[in-house]
């Protein structure tokens, strides 16, 4: 599904074969590889228009070496329809898949967990706990700006973090400290390492060439020869309202009931390997009903356990407020707004604070042995 044209010439970058075509034929050539690029048409630059005035085309540019990409040209040209359309992460068949290698899961969960170093969440404890461990550089009006971005941007690469595009990030970890009040996300279980996630991202200005470096991040970093780890992202046109795949309500005046929803399937749909960003065939959205469907917030184990008893915590504290007014009104201020049983602490958050001191650390012992390799290699 990936070629290169060049005058009469098409080679396609999957197997490898040449094709010979008449340069008329190229525009017919791309429209082919993109039958399934939804309703997108596609005009190939100094051949005249072969696009419906009904849709917008993605137009195919020649780079300076000659030579079409229709990666190059869908990455800076397709911009999503609704301010918060969807992006599916899946594997191959439109599932989940699993990571078994366990230290490749905290890896990957730390280096993609925007809190410790880019936007951090609303858990204002834990951004302290991170900016502490981390030892984060502070502001320091004695310096120029080229002086302190040098010096973040050292601190920052110590760590290894991904590029961080605030509301167009696809891969979105945040467990240590969320950004969503209704709990963590991850696109990776940190318990079983299992791999799947429609998220959205904030498409009102940027085409989703915004998040092309994070895409090739992770196909350098986390895709690499070792592992040989393959994600699927599928860009929608839609907002899919996390997980309610086939059940948003939709009113039928005429019969007076409600109607299942039936979605569009994406649009375009990228492969990132160790080889790079390629485009495939679209996986149909039937198939990925399973991720839809699993698409959970990952609660910690400290907030199942208080969830279980809430009835029970419910009622006794509306016996405290009655009876021990002043009592229910210290532990009201504790617990909602506050301290560590707060219960924004609890919803925010999927690591207890031992368990992300410990993470930090042994996180920071491998950057400083990576570090120290990449020195002896130099």
């Amino acid at each position: 599904m990936n070629f290169l044209c060049q005058g009469g010439t098409v080679k396609s970058i999957n197997d490898g074969q040449t094709h010979y075509i008449n340069p008329s034929e190229v525009k017919s050539c791309f429209k082919k590889a993109l039958r399934n690029f939804g309703r997108v048409n596609v005009l190939c630059e100094g051949y005249g228009t072969f696009y419906s005035k009904d849709f917008k085309p993605i137009v195919l540019k020649p780079r300076s070496d000659g030579n079409y990409s229709m990666v190059d040209e869908i990455f800076q040209q397709f911009k999503p329809k609704e301010k918060w359309a969807s992006v599916a992460i899946t594997g191959k068949d439109g599932k989940p898949f699993y990571i078994k290698d366990k230290e490749l899961v905290n890896e990957i969960i730390m280096r993609c967990d925007s809190a410790i170093v880019g936007v951090q969440g609303n858990n204002e404890l834990f951004n302290k706990l991170i900016d502490v461990s981390t030892r984060k550089p502070q502001p320091n009006p004695t310096l120029s700006f080229d002086e302190w971005d040098e010096i973040y941007d050292k601190w920052r690469k110590f760590w290894g973090a991904k590029p961080c595009v605030l509301d167009c990030e696809v891969f979105d970890v945040q467990l240590i400290s969320s950004c969503h009040c209704d709990g963590p996300l991850s696109f990776v279980h940190p318990e079983t390492g299992k791999v799947g996630l429609v998220t959205n991202c904030r498409w009102t200005w940027e085409p989703i060439e915004a998040c092309r470096e994070e895409l090739q991040w992770i196909c350098d970093e986390i895709c690499d020869e070792d592992n040989k780890l393959e994600f699927y992202v599928s860009f929608f046109d839609e907002d899919y309202n996390y997980g309610n795949y086939g059940k948003l309500p939709d009113y039928d005046s005429e019969k007076m009931r409600m109607k299942k929803v039936e979605y569009n399937d994406p649009q375009v749909t990228f492969k990132l390997s160790h080889k790079g960003i390629e485009l495939v065939p679209i996986i149909p959205v039937k198939k990925m009903k399973w991720v839809f469907k699993c698409n959970k917030k990952l609660y910690g184990k400290e907030y199942k356990r208080w969830s279980l008893v809430w009835i029970v915590e419910k009622l006794f504290r509306n016996l405290q407020e009655k009876f021990f007014y002043n009592d229910w009104v210290a532990w009201h201020d504790y617990t909602m707004w506050g301290g560590l049983d707060s219960v924004y602490t609890r919803c925010e958050r999927h690591f207890t604070i031992d368990q992300t001191i410990r993470m930090l650390q042994m996180w920071q012992d491998f950057c400083c042995e990576w570090q120290k390799e990449n020195e002896d290699r130099k």
